[in-house]
């Protein structure tokens, strides 16, 4: 449960310091393989696992040695025995996710700190960090920036402009200065608005975290959000709900089954109508973005299933007209999202959209309510 497990004490800060900001990238041969294909990753792997056995005690002695504090000339050896059960994590896992999001980190951490000479350590080093990037993206935990939902962050944003990490996810023909945004399919970098699946334009080029109300409701450490989810554990019923939808929207990403989007987008309903009115409304702006954005990804991976998508995003539009959030002409974090979901709900239209009350969405996530006045 990414949201709930960060660590603060497991970030890469190295600073750049070389001249050329990305000399070792440039240094060494562009790749001839398109890494941004996680097929191509996984081969990488396939038939290279260990027993499940030593694979667990390698990521075990991996994971023991990294806390007990990690000597220089031993940091591709510990990042190797991690990645033996982070392996698993491409095929059939063998260790929880939340495991699984800390090995990947430290993995970047170790590696990141690993310069690429001699060469055998430039030719060993990226497939650990890769296999670690390639989970990072299997399970949607990027930053938020690159599409995902900020579990890992300094690892990725702060890695060496001329480190392995960075090398690690190049492809053929990609700048390098949009490595991330290439690996990790993000199309609206730097506030550009992208066309999804049909037609639909999906912008977020305001971050929800730009919200006051939503500021209010996070710990800023490295200038990176991170929500109080601490707040609800005095409220058992409220952490019910906020970790049934925490933990389905962190498992959604690329892969994501329409299944799991639906699940995710119904969890998040239920939150939002029970704790609206009860809680800071920084937390129900954060899950209603949140919510919409699960719903857009669905729609763009999907197209399915029509009824939902569009009772979700009908709900969506509804409740933030209702708190006065929008529309504002796209100028605020919930004004665009108000947006998103309109463009949705008018794509996915069926003979129901006209009902613009939020009550199927509700019927569906099984909440009884009647719209608040």
């Amino acid at each position: 449960m990414g949201w709930f497990q960060r660590r603060r004490d497991e970030t890469s800060t190295t600073p750049a310091s070389a001249p050329d900001r990305h000399a070792a990238a440039t240094r060494m041969p562009e790749p001839d393989t398109d890494w941004a294909d996680l097929e191509n990753v996984r081969a990488e792997w396939q038939g290279q696992l260990e027993p499940e056995a030593a694979a667990r005690l390698g990521w075990n002695n991996g994971s023991r040695m990294f806390v007990e504090g990690v000597v220089p000339g031993q940091r591709l050896n510990v990042a190797e025995y991690l990645t033996r059960g982070l392996a698993y994590h491409l095929f059939t896992p063998i260790l929880t996710d939340d495991d699984a999001l800390v090995a990947a980190k430290r993995v970047l951490t170790l590696v990141d700190q690993i310069p690429d000479q001699p060469a055998f350590l430039a030719d060993l080093a990226p497939r650990l960090a890769r296999l670690a990037l390639a989970v990072i993206r299997q399970k949607g935990w990027q930053p938020s920036q690159l599409g995902g939902d900020d579990s890992v962050t300094a690892e990725i944003l702060n890695a060496r402009p001329d480190g392995l990490v960075l090398y690690s996810a190049r492809c053929p023909g990609v700048p390098i200065e949009r490595t991330w945004s290439n690996f990790f399919g993000d199309r609206r970098e730097q506030g550009e608005v992208a066309e999804q699946g049909g037609g639909v334009e999906y912008e977020d080029s305001i971050a929800i975290w730009d919200d006051p109300d939503v500021r209010q409701i996070c710990d800023f450490p490295d200038e990176q959000p991170l929500p109080r989810f601490f707040e609800f554990n005095d409220h058992p019923d409220q952490l019910r709900l906020v970790v049934d939808f925490v933990q389905r929207d962190a498992q959604n990403g690329e892969g994501t089954s329409a299944q799991s989007y639906v699940d995710a987008c119904l969890a998040g309903i239920r939150a939002v109508e029970a704790l609206d009115s009860h809680v800071h409304p920084g937390w129900i702006k954060f899950f209603v973005c949140q919510v919409d954005r699960n719903n857009s990804l669905l729609w763009d991976q999907h197209h399915q299933p029509r009824e939902v998508v569009s009772a979700v995003a009908e709900w969506i539009v509804t409740f933030i007209e209702r708190h006065g959030w929008g529309p504002d002409g796209r100028s605020t974090p919930l004004g665009q999202r108000h947006g998103n979901a309109l463009a949705v709900m008018a794509e996915a239209a069926d003979a129901f959209t006209e009902h613009r009350d939020g009550a199927r969405a509700r019927l569906l996530a099984g909440v009884n309510a009647r719209p608040r006045e």
